[in-house]
């Protein structure tokens, strides 16, 4: 019998008699990749030997070899497989995507590290953030399991928003401006308006799990007429239409009384929550009638923020047009 001795499995024990006699060089003279590999390894003084379960087969191939050529093997490491969340090998529905369509959607480094190093791997019984200097640290091949790991899509999206919040304010600033330049349309000008993205850049933060959220959750920054969308989604949250003009209208007039040199984030916030007792709704109620009518949808980044960013005249304007599409 040949004996496998795994870090991650412990001791395996193969029977020889259930063991094929293999190939070590083809008929052409070039060796197999059962020889090959055990070459290789041995010249590059390899130490450790980690690779995938669906390997195990092939070891006492391998160990074999290193007996008969009297070579001294390196440490075994049979890795788990990882499997979708719903434990089947990896398609691409469950996570079985290219590494770099991870960057491209805007996965963050740091996220992606600490989400691949708890598959099948743990510190303790408690971590669940990791940097790459404290894996560093304390990885060991000892705390690996045997058992396969589960690729769960919604825990690398819960740490990419954490790392997201947790990153200081100029490296985000940064990442606003890059993906924003990167994914809003080509006719808003650039280069693009850097007190614009960095009044915008901390709204985002609490709102953001992908980099590539951050262009339409923007854009209506930055052009002057107001966004694209149907005229159905001024009533979708209030009911009717009826309800939203009255939405409107009383916040028109709110806002209108405000004057250019008290447009702030407060005057605004006031101005809209005063219009529960007139209108007789909750602000949650009616608010994404006004969403809507500033940003093209009914949710987004803070609105009153929003509104003091985009000014006065082109938050009037917006509300105005979204008034006449209602008749």
């Amino acid at each position: 019998m040949t004996v496998l001795h795994d870090v991650v499995r412990g001791e395996v024990v193969f029977e020889n008699a259930l063991q094929d006699d293999f190939v070590m060089l083809k008929s052409d003279g070039f060796p197999t990749y059962h020889l090959a590999v055990v070459v290789d390894d041995t010249a590059m003084a390899i130490s450790h030997c980690i690779r995938g379960d669906e390997w195990i087969s092939s070891a006492p191939k391998h160990i074999q070899l290193y007996e008969a050529l009297g070579w001294e093997q390196p440490a075994w490491a049979h890795l788990p497989l990882i499997l979708g969340p719903d434990h089947k090998k990896l398609s691409k529905r469950s996570g079985d995507t290219a590494l770099l369509d991870y960057r491209e959607r805007g996965y963050l480094p740091e996220a992606m590290l600490n989400f691949l190093a708890f598959l099948g791997w743990s510190l303790d019984d408690h971590t669940t953030i990791i940097s790459a200097e404290e894996l560093t640290r304390h990885f060991d091949l000892a705390r690996v399991v045997p058992n396969p790991a589960v690729f769960d899509i919604e825990r690398l999206n819960y740490l990419n928003g954490h790392y997201i919040r947790a990153m200081d304010e100029e490296r985000w600033v940064r990442l606003v401006a890059e993906w924003a330049d990167r994914g809003l349309p080509a006719s808003i000008p650039r280069p693009l308006d850097e007190a614009v993205v960095r009044a915008a850049a901390p709204l985002l933060r609490e709102r953001v799990t992908l980099l590539e959220e951050i262009p339409g959750l923007i854009a209506f920054l930055f052009t002057y007429d107001a966004p694209e969308y149907e005229t159905a989604l001024l009533a979708e949250r209030v009911g009717d239409a009826a309800t939203a003009v009255r939405v409107l209208d009383e916040a028109l007039v709110r806002l209108d009384a405000i004057g250019e040199g008290e447009w702030t984030t407060a005057a605004v916030e006031a101005a809209l929550r005063g219009l529960e007792e007139p209108l007789g709704m909750k602000l949650r109620k009616f608010i994404p009638v006004l969403y809507v009518a500033v940003m093209g949808r009914p949710t987004g980044i803070p609105l009153f923020d929003s509104a003091a960013i985009l000014g006065r005249e082109r938050t009037l304007a917006r509300l105005r047009a979204a008034r006449a599409r209602l008749g």
